[in-house]
């Protein structure tokens, strides 16, 4: 009995994920735990197993879209085949595209993976190489031609180009995981060249670097100069009349070069729209295409909060725990959405679903791009806890370690551009979430106090929430609960 093999879901709110690349070939033979394709979830790739062992059949292709549970492949006893009955299930399934997820260079190398290979053509036989007949000496006359024909023109002799070795290889797909292709082409590193430690062979980040680190081969000795040969000069031969009569050929001027177009071109530098920098473009254009998006602004003062951070900070060194505002400012979302549930929802056709978990997901500046690591239960869970794991979190999207388990899950996103000189700025909703809170960088400005105008730390709080889920007068009141418990941080200490 064929045993189905299905996209896993990875936590409670997972819509999708891309099945990126089969790591194991279609008619290969595998065994319990082998790794057999590799998807994307959240910006993260994981590789994901198989728990029958036997031959595996790809019921889908790579670089599409699917539904968690969809059927993707099967796997079956010796001989064994494949139930039209689950090949007719795999078609009526829902899936799309996802080409963004395509190695453009891999694209090019393997005709495979467009689906159908393109037609081969073959190139026009050249004509072979006609040598000329021996000339008589110069002692005797040419031979005559016929009177009524014309004399044939002189024989071209056409010298077949050497062939080039790259026409005739045989391209070879390369299984390496999309963050090793970038780094090797950033690298300049021939992917060709490495041996994969990864599943299947797969070529891993840890194998380009550990090229990178290798001493550069020696340099080749250079070929001696070949010995210095005169050649004896050919015998005089006198050539036929008509041959001596025509002009020598004049050989064809190589195609001239714009100098403007060639100048345009070395003045620009061109990368591929591909991997997660296309999946990043492609949902946040789907973001602002399916929702009505609004945002509010407000200033806050972060005195107390500032201070509050470095305080604890202190009082919890023992425990390698700091607190920065953002970790606040999670907390004070995650509370605020207590009391405003309708911010911690989603919509989903034609319903509202709302989220009974607090999740806060925070927009985090990586080296392949922007990633949202996921604080679970923030509402509920000492501050502490939220701090330490947004401290851990960060640290993991550092150093590229991030699992699909640390970003799924979230209903609600904080991102702060703190660090920079930004103030305000307007955040795009993370779908399927409905709104985000954006985060400027904390300013000194004159406020008013309680004795007069004083100087206070201020920082914009920008909310950008659906309009289609929530109303603005609810979004505003979320927000000022947010700048209250920001202005009065001993709130958040409470459970």
């Amino acid at each position: 009995m064929p045993e189905s093999i299905h996209l896993p879901k990875i936590g409670m709110i997972m819509e999708d994920a891309v099945l990126t690349r089969w790591l194991v070939a279609d008619g290969a033979t595998v065994t319990v735990g082998a790794s057999i394709f590799e998807m994307d979830i959240e910006k993260v790739l994981q590789d994901v197993e198989t728990e029958s062992a036997g031959t595996l059949h790809h019921l889908v292709g790579d670089c599409i879209r699917l539904r968690p549970g969809a059927v993707v492949a099967c796997v079956t006893a010796a001989g064994e085949d494949v139930p039209q009955s689950l090949r007719d299930t795999v078609a009526m399934q829902w899936s799309e595209p996802a080409e963004e997820y395509r190695d453009p260079a891999a694209a090019s190398a393997d005709p495979s993976t467009n689906g159908d290979s393109a037609p081969t053509v073959e190139p026009p036989a050249l004509a072979p190489a006609v040598s000329a007949a021996p000339l008589l000496p110069a002692v005797l006359p040419p031979p005559p031609l016929p009177p009524a024909i014309d004399a044939p023109p002189a024989p071209e002799t056409f010298v077949p180009a050497a062939p080039n070795p790259a026409a005739t290889t045989t391209a070879t797909r390369v299984v390496a995981s999309p963050y090793a292709r970038r780094l090797a082409l950033q690298l300049g590193i021939d992917l060709t060249a490495v041996t994969g430690t990864g599943p299947a062979g797969r070529i891993t980040e840890s194998d380009i670097r550990a090229v990178e680190a290798a001493p550069p081969p020696p340099a080749p000795a250079p070929a001696p100069p070949p010995p210095s040969q005169t050649p004896e000069p050919p015998p005089a031969i006198e050539l036929p009349a008509a041959a001596a009569s025509e002009p020598p050929a004049t050989p064809e001027a190589p195609p001239s070069i714009d100098p403007e177009v060639a100048a345009a071109e070395s003045l620009v530098e061109i990368t591929a729209y591909a991997g997660r920098r296309r999946a990043i473009g492609e949902r946040m254009a789907q973001s602002l295409r399916d929702s009505a998006q609004l945002t509010l602004s407000s200033e806050v003062r972060v005195d107390e909060a500032v201070r509050m951070a470095s305080g604890l900070s202190r009082e919890w060194r023992g425990d390698r725990t700091v607190v920065t505002l953002t970790a606040l400012i999670i907390r004070a979302a995650a509370r605020a959405l207590r009391e405003h549930p309708a911010l911690n929802a989603r919509l989903e056709g034609d319903r509202i679903v709302h989220n009974t978990a607090i999740n806060i997901g925070f927009a985090a500046d990586a080296a392949e791009g922007l990633m949202v690591p996921v604080v679970r239960n923030a509402d509920s869970r000492p501050l502490q806890d939220v701090a330490t794991d947004f401290v851990a979190l960060s640290r993991k999207t550092d150093n590229n370690e991030l699992t699909a388990i640390d970003v799924t899950d979230g209903t609600f996103t904080v991102t702060s551009l703190e660090s920079f000189e930004v103030d305000a700025f307007t955040p795009i909703i993370n779908p399927p979430q409905t709104a985000i809170l954006g985060i400027g960088r904390v300013r000194k400005q004159p406020v008013a106090g309680d004795d007069g105008i004083e100087v206070g730390q201020v920082t914009t709080l920008s909310l950008t929430f659906d309009h289609r889920v929530v109303d603005g007068a609810p979004a505003a009141r979320f927000l000022g609960r947010v700048a209250q418990l920001l202005e009065r941080p001993y709130m958040l200490m409470e459970s």
